[in-house]
């Protein structure tokens, strides 16, 4: 042990505190969260979300759905993702994926999702939240 800290066991307790309390609240070595499967929600800087599937990471930043995250609902089934649009796409637009086949089917505008949703009982009581809500849902906290 240090000659400092052994003189000083107030700063070693201090400095234990420290590291224990950024064991339980720092994210800065997982920005990601398991949705279901093998898919999680990645956040990047500025807050912007992700959704990833099993150890792949898409460099470009538009993971499996192409897009920025905005709305996200899910079961073990099935995910359903509002998606922020890529440059040069007009407006936002519907992903659904089948987690247990790995299928991703979309994008559909806001009227075939609705028609979609209405067709398909899975889809229709999925609870919708934006990103940052399923972000702090799928933390636990």
């Amino acid at each position: 042990m240090s000659p400092i800290l052994r003189r000083s066991p107030l700063l070693l307790i201090a400095l234990l505190a420290a590291s224990l309390a950024c064991v339980g609240s720092c994210e800065l070595d997982n920005p990601r969260r398991v949705v279901a499967g093998d898919y999680w929600l990645w956040r990047g800087e500025l807050a912007y979300f992700y959704l990833e599937k099993g150890a792949y990471y898409d460099a470009s930043g538009a993971g499996v759905i192409r897009g920025n995250v905005e709305e996200i609902g899910w079961t073990q089934e099935v995910i359903a993702v509002k998606r922020k649009p890529l440059p040069g796409e007009a407006s936002s637009t519907w992903v659904v994926i089948d987690v247990r086949r790995g299928v991703v089917s979309g994008p559909y505008d806001a009227t075939a999702w609705e028609r979609l949703r209405a067709e398909a009982p899975s889809l229709e009581s999925l609870r919708m939240r934006s990103a940052n809500e399923a972000w702090e849902e799928l933390g636990g906290g």
